[in-house]
């Protein structure tokens, strides 16, 4: 991980799932981030577009590869009309890290839709995803039993060391209970 951790200075969305004409959010004066706003006004295509920049396959894990006449996969990411208008679709981002600002651009058509240099440097500092949908957390709560939780927020947390010794303790804890219920050990010591 970098010592200087990256934060979201800006954001700017066109052409991009709601948001038709250029839309830029400034992130860099609050450290804590908050979106307000009445149902279909855009909420989710700002975390559509932060997920777009940041994951490997622009979210199409959860919009879907393929599309059959349902406007899923790649054609879901451009706004429906901006080809019709002739507005670029693109995502565009702009983190800190220290005093040191990077930018990076991300197309929503074509064939390819590169990640940009800074979102690739971003990625290679998370140890998770800074973005958890609610299918992601419905696995994580109702699929994944107590053991497998406990140790994905450890790993989360980069605490993997100690659970890692944690299991060591158990596994050893067990082997002296059971060497002491055993009572074919306990008749040979008498």
């Amino acid at each position: 991980m970098a010592d200087t951790p990256y934060t979201l200075d800006s954001l700017e969305i066109s052409g991009f799932r709601a948001y038709l004409h250029s839309k830029t959010f400034d992130f860099g004066t609050k450290r804590c981030l908050a979106v307000f706003a009445p149902n279909g006004s855009g909420k989710s295509s700002i975390v559509d577009a932060l997920e777009f920049m940041i994951s490997e396959k622009g979210m199409l894990e959860r919009l879907g590869e393929r599309t059959i006449d349902n406007n899923a996969g790649v054609a879901a990411l451009a706004h429906n009309q901006a080809a019709e208008d002739k507005i670029d679709s693109f995502v565009r981002v702009r983190f800190k890290c220290g005093d040191k600002k990077s930018e990076g651009l991300r197309n929503a058509v074509g064939m390819t839709r590169p990640r940009p240099a800074v979102a690739d440097a971003v990625q290679a500092c998370l140890t998770v995803s800074p973005l958890v949908r609610g299918h992601a957390l419905r696995r994580f709560v109702e699929e994944q039993t107590a053991a497998e939780r406990y140790e994905d927020v450890a790993r989360w947390l980069q605490l993997g060391p100690y659970v890692d010794v944690q299991r060591n303790l158990r596994a050893l804890r067990q082997r002296t209970k059971a060497a002491a219920d055993d009572q074919s050990a306990l008749r040979r010591l008498v």
